[in-house]
């Protein structure tokens, strides 16, 4: 029987397919299911279905927009434990000792970044994304079920607010309960894999001598590891963001997120 040690979450596009991927490769630590295939394969040949019977699929929904698909998956999450939760919740939860004797790991973004890939991979999107950033930043996002949050839409950039907020809350429960635990820079992960590994090493099931790191993009395989560390680590994005950066650094709460390292 399988057995897990390492729990990661993060918000949508902060790297946790790529750390699951660089931890597992690299140690005998196991991740904790966090997504519905890994929770349950039956949800990918759900998806498959859908797909073949000719419907078109807007994140995970039809294009009905009666959002069935995403309802399916929230049920599938409703009254599981912490450790088995949706890898991109709200960590709002009323007790940690279910983590005891694991890693808990919160990968955290630039929220300007974050906001952008979210508007260019809309992930799990309920309705249609407008095609301007600038009209993206003024949509509501409708949430689901498993986003554990006492919304029913939220700005974009409001979301990543929102988890990070529940990651703090995590952080404060999980320090009184003396359970270990990390945060992980996704700027981090994809200009120093090796960095981050050693630094979660000693929390890790014989953790491998020589590092092997992930190559290639776990969703674009035509986007190298060096093409992320340019990227990412000379921030060319705010480039194609332009001049809403300045915007979206006025609407953002900078306190926040410079407690996690980020100055907007």
């Amino acid at each position: 029987m399988q057995t897990y040690d390492v729990k990661i979450f993060g918000e949508r596009n902060s790297a946790t397919n790529a750390l699951k991927i660089i931890l597992e490769s690299n140690s005998k630590s196991r991740v904790f299911p966090g997504t519905s295939r890994e929770l349950e394969g039956r949800m990918d040949r759900y998806w498959q279905k859908l797909r073949s019977s000719g419907q078109k699929v807007l994140g995970a929904t039809t294009s009905s927009g009666a959002g069935k698909g995403e309802e399916d998956v929230d049920k599938l999450f409703d009254g599981q434990p912490p450790t088995r939760s949706w890898k991109h919740t709200a960590t709002y939860f009323e007790s940690v000792e279910d983590f005891r004797g694991s890693l808990v790991i919160f990968c955290v973004r630039n929220p300007l970044s974050w906001t952008y890939s979210l508007f260019k991979n809309p992930h799990n999107a309920k309705s249609p994304v407008p095609s301007r950033f600038r009209d993206f930043l003024d949509m509501d996002w409708p949430l689901l079920g498993r986003d554990n949050l006492p919304f029913q839409a939220l700005k974009p950039h409001q979301l990543c607010e929102e988890k990070v907020k529940s990651y703090s809350r995590m952080i404060e429960q999980l320090e009184a309960a003396k359970i270990a635990f990390k945060v992980v820079k996704f700027e981090d992960i994809v200009t120093g894999q090796e960095d981050v590994f050693a630094s979660l090493a000693k929390h890790l099931k014989a953790p491998g001598k020589v590092f092997s790191p992930l190559h290639k993009s776990t969703k674009d395989k035509s986007k190298t590891a060096s093409y992320y560390e340019a990227y990412y680590g000379d921030e060319l994005w705010r480039n194609e963001i332009g001049a809403e950066v300045e915007v979206l650094s006025e609407r953002l709460d900078s306190d926040l997120f410079s407690s996690f390292g980020y100055k907007l």
